[in-house]
């Protein structure tokens, strides 16, 4: 897919300022801590970068405003529970209330729709010929707070000035710390999605390297891609099992990592998070096995053979996913995206599916094909899935939650 790119632009006298604060991936330098400091306390550094008085007033009353407008929506749906965390029904009615006041509005589901999403696509694609500009976008996070980003283009640079306000107890309201800071890069694609990095620190100021990306869908996106996105493929996803990114059907399933997909099956089934403290002396063999053979083409035999089982104990190993046990790779935390929905002559669909990274700004780290069946009752049964390309050749070697 072609993809439209947008690397910002460094001026040679902020140069070796930039390569020392962080906006740059070159090599550690030793400099003196106290020239680190002067050059955070310059613009070019990128990152809390000075905000006027008047625009901070404007950005916090705005802000607040949004949150008091949301304000019998979430009371409702909280209710005295401080500690519930919001549907993503709850969140599009917030949305819908905010995005009535004409600007972009996003929530924490990625297959939902941006409100108001002209705006922000008429900003952005002025913003990639070279015009200034700004545009305003509020989101809506899981926990009832709201946040507002002012998005300024200067025709070549892009600043994002941030702020979140929430509900303390009763009806005060809490304004998070506020901030202003450059891109270091940002790509708007054809598909829709909006990634961008900020500027963060760099060493000697910090030695841990602080994650800075982020990314917006803002063109509509199929409704009936959507639901099936949310329903059946991110419950699963790409991390600590490889169902979606390894090459399977029913007459080759030994290489799928079962011990590490129960988790990610019971959420899609329960709805309910996993309590890994159920399991640490293993799962039993009757709920593994029921689970297991009622999404997949798979016998109660063959798992006893291909996942990790104890037979003296009845149950399957389990342990949470670590350090030790994770595939390191770029496709770990990306997001599943049907793109087309092909149904087949016997019944069963045919997913085209692309893996969204954030973390390499790539909406499109993987493709690959997925056939299931949609039961009667809602549910869903995973037939197969092929990866497309040579894509898997590129990968490091998938890591099985056991090591055996």
């Amino acid at each position: 897919m072609q993809r439209i790119k947008k690397a910002v632009k460094y001026g040679v006298v902020l140069a070796a300022a930039l390569f020392l604060a962080g906006c740059s991936e070159g090599q550690k330098s030793d400099v003196q801590t106290d020239r680190q400091e002067d050059v955070q306390e310059d613009a070019g550094a990128g990152y809390d970068l000075p905000i006027d008085e008047e625009e901070r007033e404007e950005a916090e009353q705005e802000c607040a405003a949004m949150l008091e407008l949301v304000k019998e929506i979430y009371q409702e749906a909280v209710g005295t529970d401080a500690g519930r965390v919001l549907t993503a029904d709850e969140a599009e009615a917030m949305a819908a209330m905010i995005a009535g006041q004409g600007d972009p509005v996003t929530t924490f589901d990625i297959y939902q729709d941006m409100k108001n999403y002209e705006a922000m696509d008429a900003f952005l694609l002025d913003c990639e010929n070279g015009r200034s500009g700004e545009i305003t976008e509020y989101e809506v996070y899981k926990d009832g707070s709201i946040g507002r980003k002012k998005f300024v283009c200067d025709g070549e640079e892009l600043y994002v000035l941030s702020v979140t306000a929430s509900w303390r107890s009763g009806d005060a309201k809490a304004m998070g710390e506020m901030s202003y800071t450059r891109a270091e890069e940002w790509d708007y694609t054809e598909k829709g999605w909006f990634f961008y990095k900020l500027c963060t620190p760099g060493y000697p100021e910090v030695t841990e390297v602080l994650y800075s990306n982020a990314m917006l869908r803002v063109k509509p996106y199929d409704a009936e891609c959507a639901e099936i996105s949310r329903k059946y493929l991110e419950p699963v996803a790409y991390e600590g099992n490889n169902l979606l990114w390894s090459d399977w059907d029913p007459e080759n399933m030994a290489g799928i990592d079962y011990n590490g997909l129960f988790q990610y099956l019971y959420e899609l089934d329960s709805g309910e998070t996993f309590d890994s403290s159920l399991y640490t002396e293993g799962i039993p063999a009757e709920q593994f096995e029921s689970l297991m053979t009622n999404y997949l083409p798979v016998t109660a035999e063959q798992l006893r053979e291909y996942a990790s089982y104890d037979a003296e104990s009845g149950t399957y190993a389990w342990i949470a996913l670590g350090v030790g046990n994770r595939t390191k790779s770029v496709i770990d935390l990306s997001e599943p995206e049907a793109v087309d929905v092909e149904e087949n002559g016997d019944g069963t669909v045919t997913l085209t599916v692309e893996a969204v990274s954030e973390g390499t700004m790539d909406d499109t780290v993987l493709t690959h094909r997925l056939t299931v069946r949609f039961t009667g009752d809602g549910g869903i049964v995973f037939l197969g899935n092929q990866v497309e390309g040579n894509t898997l050749e590129k990968m490091p070697e998938y890591v099985y939650r056991i090591q055996e």
